[in-house]
């Protein structure tokens, strides 16, 4: 508990920095931010204004390598934001093999349930959890930036007779006509996440509402965090591997994924994969794409800075989906932030 301790008291000595130059600036008194262990507590400061709208996108499979911090807080158009490989083929195999754990289900169930509803599943690709929710008598909407994924889970409520909102949007463009109790992101705050896409959150929680997402920690896999030390980054880009994962599509096609990682920017904190797809009919490749990711690496003292920051007064961190009291040794965060 001490090392939470002191984590958060890190947090808040940056955190009282910022505020001070803040309040240089606009002459504003503001409240001030008090660390309790696995949170922080802060009065809800005042609204930032109007939400713009979100600007035309760009075709889905145009990926941007553009650098930027998750802290920075430009607003990227849709074309910049979409640096995900979530297009095409890879769409289709999320779509055919991709569904959510028991874990997962009951715990976002359990949020929805205790923090209320409408519920906003923001990055939902294909509707892993979605559906099942939906299936479950849930109100949950879906936002994602991927219109393959976003069709996917479109046909498949169909076929269901679900009938979910569905919007295509970036999460650091989010503009959607309600607001709800419970907003969560399963697996994508890598992707999705950054100070725009959690002010947009915030602005969509109605009052007492809750964002909740996890987060992996970027030492997670060893292999990988080498990669942050100069002699282990001389090995990348990775040459593509000789195979990958393949997998038979309900209509006896054949899916093969292989993935390779391109660069990691320490300073940044910004990995480059690509991914490659391949679609096999009758043992033949008929069709094969190449997309490319970009992914974030967060620790949790710079996400409990940004959730302050987007203007989120209460803050819990907790180890993985059993909620219960962070340990040093988790690799996988939830963080549950209140309006």
């Amino acid at each position: 508990m001490n090392v939470l301790k002191n984590a958060v008291d890190l947090v808040f000595a940056v955190l009282t920095s910022a505020l001070k130059g803040s309040h240089d600036v606009c002459k504003k008194s503001l409240a001030p931010v008090v660390p309790r262990r696995d949170r922080l507590e802060t009065a809800i400061p005042e609204e930032r204004g109007e939400l713009g709208r979100s600007v035309e996108r760009g075709s889905p499979y145009v990926v941007a390598f553009r650098s930027l911090h998750p802290c920075d807080d430009t607003r990227r158009s849709m074309s910049d934001a979409s640096e995900t490989w979530h297009h095409g083929l890879v769409a289709r195999w999320w779509a055919e093999f991709n569904t959510a754990t028991p874990i997962e289900l009951a715990f976002y169930r359990t949020i929805i349930e205790r923090y209320g509803q409408p519920a906003l599943d923001l990055a939902c690709g294909t509707g892993r959890l979605l559906l099942p929710l939906r299936r479950d008598g849930l109100d949950v909407d879906g936002c994602d930036i991927s219109t393959d994924m976003v069709g996917f889970c479109r046909a498949q409520a169909a076929r269901e007779g679900l009938a979910p909102e569905l919007f295509i949007q970036a999460s650091s463009e989010l503009h959607l006509p309600r607001t709800y109790r419970t907003i969560y992101i399963c697996d994508s705050f890598g992707i999705a996440g950054s100070a725009e896409a959690l002010r947009r959150c915030y602005h969509h929680l109605a009052p007492g509402g809750a964002l909740v997402f996890n987060v992996h920690l970027p030492y997670q896999e060893a292999d990988r965090w080498n990669c942050w030390l100069p002699e282990h980054r001389r090995s990348l880009p990775e040459a593509w591997p000789d195979t990958g994962m393949r997998k038979r599509a309900a209509n006896g096609d054949e899916i093969e994924l292989r993935s390779r990682r391109l660069n990691l920017d320490p300073l940044e904190q910004v990995w480059t994969r690509e991914i490659r797809a391949t679609l096999w009919r009758n043992s033949e490749v008929v069709k094969e794409e190449v997309h490319g990711l970009r992914e974030r690496a967060f620790f949790r003292n710079e996400v409990l800075l940004l959730l302050a920051q987007a203007g989120f007064a209460d803050v819990a961190v907790k180890g993985d989906y059993d909620e219960r009291d962070v340990k040093e040794d988790d690799l996988m965060l939830v963080f549950i932030a209140r309006k």
